[in-house]
Formats: C-alpha cells, structure tokens, sequence
C-alpha cells in the first residue's frame, strides 16, 4: 500500500514537472510572437517626416525597443543632441515615443484637447487602473478629474497648515522607527536613504488620505505599502504580455497578496460612517474621505464603492513622488553640503514667525528643491499623451493614432538652450534679487513652464505638488534642525534605470546623528 502510494507521489510529481514546464515554454513562445506581431505593428504605425532614431530595418526597431527597456535615458539624451530641437521619435515596447522640446511645440501638445492628445488613456495604457485601483474608471463619472482635482488643489492645499502638527508626529514616529532599526557606525546611525523616505512618505501619506484611525494602525499602513508594489509589479508584468492576458493576469497578481482587498475592507467602513455624519450635519475630519465625499456632487460620484475606489487610487498616486524626492532632495545635501547652513538659518528664521506666516517666503528652499527637480527628475519624460486622432503639427509633421508623445524633460532641463551651466548643481540659481523683502518668493519650486516640466504642462500639472512641497519642506525643516547627515563611504552607485524611469537605489545609505542643540520648536 505504501509502495503504491509512494509510486503515485512519484509519478504526479512528474506530470506537474512537465506541466509546468509546458506552461513556462508556451508563455515564453507567446511572448515572442506578441513581440514580433507588436513590432511589426508599430512599424506600419511610425511617424513620418520626423527624425527616428536607431537603426532603419524593421527588425532592428524591435532590438532598438529592447535596448530601450534597459537604457532609456542615455538613448533619449543622444536622440534629443541629434534632433536640434526639432520633434524626434524612438521605438519603445508598444508604439513610437514621439518626443518635442521647443516652446511652440510644447504649446501645441499642452493646448491639444483630450479627444485628440489624451493623457488619461496614456497612464491607463501603463496603470490598467480598472484591475489596480479596485475596479476605478474614468470614463464619463469624472471626465475631468474634478473630484480629484479639488480635493488636491483646493481642499488639502488649503487645509495643510491645519495638520501640520499631526503631519509632524508621523515624522518624528518614521524618524525614531527607522533610526531604531539602524546600524550603529561609531557614533552615527547608518540608514538607507529611500527606506527612511518611504517610512516618512508612508505615514505623512496615510494621515492626510485616511486619518487617524487607520495612520495608526500599522497593519493599514503596511497593506499600503504592499499594495503600492503589487501595482507596480502588475504594470511592469502586463507591459510585456498579448493584451488577451491582462483581464486575467493582472487581477490575478494583485490578488495575490489581498493588500488591495484589505484597503478597500478597512476604508469602506469609514466612508459609510461619514456619509451618515453628513446627513446628520455632524462634524466631520480633516482628511481626504471627507473632502472626497465634499467634491462628489453627483449620484454616481457619491455612491460608497465608488468613493472607495477613489481613495484607493489616491493611494497610488500619492506613494511613490513625495519619497523619490526627498532621497533625491537628502542626496544633494550630502554631495552639496555648503548649502545646509544657510538653508537650515532660513528655517530657524521662518519657525521664528507665527505660525500663519510659517513656510511661506522660503526662497532658498524653493530654489533648492526646484534645482535638485531639474538635475535628479524621475522619469526621462513630461507631458506623456495618447494620440487618439491623427495629430499634425503646426509645422507640418503627422503622428498617427496609437503613438505617444511627449517632452524629454531629463534632456531638456540639462540643455544650454534653457540653463547656464546645466551641468553644474546651483543649488541658488532660482533665487532673485527681488525675493528680497516679499512675502513670498517670486521663482517657486510649484511653478510650471516650458523649460521646469517636473509636474508636467500648464493645464494638465501634477495638482498634488503643492501637497508635495509642503511636506517636503516640513520634512527636511526636522531634519536640518535636527540632525547632522553624510552619505556613507560605501555607497557604490546612488541611481538605477529601468525604462525612462532614474530612481535612488535602496541600498545607498546615509549616516546621521543627533544635533547637540536641537533647533526644532
């Protein structure tokens, strides 16, 4: 009996062997005819009368596509060198990146209607927001991204200096968590530099979006976080697969894991306790549950699952900015340390006011975080739209349906036709003579333009980089008062590439250590 039982075991296991292996190779095999169908696809859909980068054959842009993947940045940079500020294109994964830097041409895309040049279909084509954001869609609900936009825009920004002092527990609680778990160098504590971002980032994030209780409940924050990588990985995955997979893979990844599922679980409860508040006119928190629920104006807006899947999406978004930036940010005061103590003066100087006047005229802040933007932005591209009609410049050049464009902004912000010296970090080259005496200052690391697309175009920029900003400076007000830092001696590379994405490495560490004469309060 055990012998047979024994020889059953053996021979399941085998099958399951062979089972899996048939599995793996017929994936493989049809990832590599979904990649030569796409190719060729994309061949037949390229621009015309554009520059295109690479090599001419058709085959040689399904290898130019890959080298892409793995090398974006420096491809785009030599593309833009070649161009002379005309349009040019580069073959990526999925279609032709069509990429415009001159001020006539990024007024053109910018003044482009969403019918025609569509940035909501160009971050659903990388989000796949329907099976990531708990069943979320655009479409007619919010076309206009009005629920969000005055949630950001006006509510939060607005309410910010309000929540300050919570906002500054949650710092101080990353701070002592992260410093708790470090290594002890001599007298320094040595930390990874995103880790500590991402513990920051994390809580501020979870407090403004969901409030008290669940900020507090470290099982919440830690689905947030689980939750967050479970999107990014189902986007990178389903980048790669025949578009008939992702309906079943990508649920099937971010189910994995049920962080997505627990948010929607806890967040739920809330929303119905909120919306029972306001019928009974009570008092309501300052947090985005409330303000998303202010700005839902119609039935379909205001319905509990849909209010849900709108703070799940706020969830995502807010996740990875605010952290890629301020290890960024703590990166160029390390290499750039002459500039900590003026900086840290200006901050004792603004803590010194009341506190209605407290982070307003910081014009060396402002113009620190804007060069360190400029030098160290995190993804090679701004401004990314979907054609959806057939788009032809003033200039005469046609981009067909199904191409993206968008600006270069690592190459454009590191160009002599836009900054003096662009190579060099001038951690001050933003603050004017004129600041001088005002309330606030004139240049802000907020403002949009042209030659700054960090937080995107004019009419479509990023409407939480107010939210951002304040926290940043908030943030970086409890570190320059409160502690001396230096990056460790060991680091071997600060950055990684991945597709035109630049972000810190996790490994890269900084050292820190208490002030003996704490300059917070």
């Amino acid at each position: 009996m055990l012998q047979e039982l024994y020889d059953l075991i053996r021979s399941q296991a085998s099958a399951w062997r062979i089972t899996s292996e048939v599995i793996f190779d017929t994936c493989a095999i049809l990832i590599i005819l979904n990649r030569l169908y796409v190719t060729a696809s994309i061949y037949r859909n390229r621009p015309r009368n554009i520059l295109i980068s690479g090599p001419r054959l058709r085959w040689g842009k399904w290898w130019s596509s890959i080298k892409y993947v793995f090398n974006a940045p420096d491809i785009i940079q030599n593309a833009y060198n070649q161009a002379k500020g005309e349009p040019f294109a580069i073959p990526a994964l999925d279609e032709y990146q069509v990429f415009v830097s001159s001020e006539q041409y990024i007024a053109e895309v910018n003044e482009s209607s969403q019918d025609h040049l569509s940035l909501h279909d160009a971050m659903e084509d990388r989000v796949k927001s329907r099976y990531t954001f708990y069943g979320f869609e655009q479409g007619s609900i919010d076309p206009h991204d009005t629920v969000p936009g005055r949630v950001l825009k006006f509510l939060l920004r607005t309410n910010q200096p309000a929540l300050r002092p919570k906002i500054q527990k949650k710092i101080e609680e990353a701070f002592f968590q992260v410093l708790s778990k470090g290594k002890a160098v001599n007298d320094w504590t040595s930390v990874s530099v995103l880790g500590l971002s991402e513990a920051i980032g994390l809580r501020i994030n979870c407090q403004v979006l969901v409030g008290d209780e669940l900020a507090n409940d470290q099982d919440y924050v830690d689905a947030v976080l689980r939750y967050s990588n479970d999107v990014i990985i189902s986007m990178e995955f389903c980048r790669y697969m025949p578009a008939f997979i992702v309906p079943y893979a990508c649920p099937a990844i971010m189910a994995w894991s049920g962080a997505m599922k627990k948010l929607a679980t806890r967040i739920r409860p809330l929303v119905i306790h909120r919306l029972r508040d306001i019928e009974e006119k009570k008092t309501l928190p300052s947090d985005c549950i409330t303000w998303v629920i202010e700005s839902s104006t119609t039935p379909r807006q205001r319905t509990v699952e849909r209010i849900v899947q709108q703070m799940i999406a706020l969830t995502f978004a807010s996740a990875h900015q605010l952290p890629l930036v301020l290890t960024f940010t703590v990166y160029n005061l390390c290499l750039h340390p002459e500039y900590i103590e003026p900086l840290t003066e200006e901050i004792r100087t603004m803590l010194s006011l009341s506190e209605d006047k407290q982070y307003k005229n910081m014009p060396l802040m402002e113009s620190f975080l804007r060069e360190s933007a400029r030098m160290n932005p995190l993804d090679a591209l701004s401004i990314q739209r979907k054609v959806m009609k057939p788009f032809t410049f003033t200039s005469g050049q046609t981009i067909p349906t199904g191409n993206i464009i968008a600006v270069p902004q690592d190459a454009l912000m590191k160009s002599p036709r836009y900054y003096n010296d662009p190579e060099t970090f001038d951690g001050f080259r933003f603050v004017l003579p004129e600041d001088r005496g005002r309330e606030e200052p004139r240049m802000k690391y907020t403002d949009v333009s042209s030659g700054f697309p960090f937080w995107g175009a004019s009419k479509k920029a990023c409407p939480g980089r107010w939210y951002v900003s304040a926290s940043l400076k908030q943030i970086l007000a409890h570190l320059l008062t409160n502690y001396e830092f230096k990056l460790a001696e060991d680091n071997k590379k600060l950055t990684m590439g991945y597709t035109t994405m630049v972000i810190p490495r996790h490994g890269t560490r900084v050292l820190l250590r208490k002030l003996k004469k704490s300059g917070w309060r």
